[in-house]
């Protein structure tokens, strides 16, 4: 017999990063414009996969793509 498992991730990942006009932290979509290449943009990025693990690490969700 065998028996294994997995956990697939699919859909959307959430970018978090510090605003540079209020020093708050924002999590944003891939879309957004302003979270523009997030993912290659620094070392204060963060990629979750979801919003509620966004918001655990204390970010607040960008108010121009509100995910």
């Amino acid at each position: 017999f065998c028996i294994s498992g997995t956990r697939v991730f699919k859909g959307t990942k959430f970018y978090v990063r510090r605003s540079t006009e209020d020093g708050f932290l924002y999590y944003h979509t891939e879309r957004c414009s302003l979270g523009e290449n997030v993912d290659s943009a620094g070392e204060e990025n963060w990629k979750f996969d979801s919003i509620e693990e966004a918001a655990a690490a204390g970010a607040y969700p960008c108010p121009y793509c509100r995910p």
